[in-house]
């Protein structure tokens, strides 16, 4: 296995693992606020936590393509292009949610 390789598999179980703390409210003062009573809505939680999960699974399977040959520099664009995009998507939805505008 290529060093390449080996870094996206470590940063697949990282994410996932990340993700499943998150999700199961064992990381949950990593998406909390500031002051005391700031405790993010549980479905927040839920949501980050799936979300960190799935980007794992991706990350994932990018580290399998990469192990066989098949990722290329355009699918690695788009992944990068997807997970920021997700991202973005993701902040923006839960601060309209925290302050009761949307979601």
């Amino acid at each position: 296995m290529a060093a390449g390789t080996v870094t996206v598999v470590g940063s697949a179980l990282l994410i996932l693992a990340l993700g499943v703390l998150i999700r199961f409210g064992r990381v949950t003062t990593l998406i909390a606020g500031v002051g005391p009573d700031d405790s993010p809505d549980p479905s927040v939680v839920d949501l980050v936590g799936t979300y960190t999960i799935l980007v794992g699974l991706a990350t994932g399977a990018m580290a399998v393509l990469t192990w066989t040959g098949d990722a290329g520099d355009r699918l690695w664009i788009a992944y990068t292009a997807a997970i920021v995009a997700s991202a973005v998507v993701l902040v923006g939805w839960v601060n309209r949610a925290h302050r009761g505008i949307g979601g």
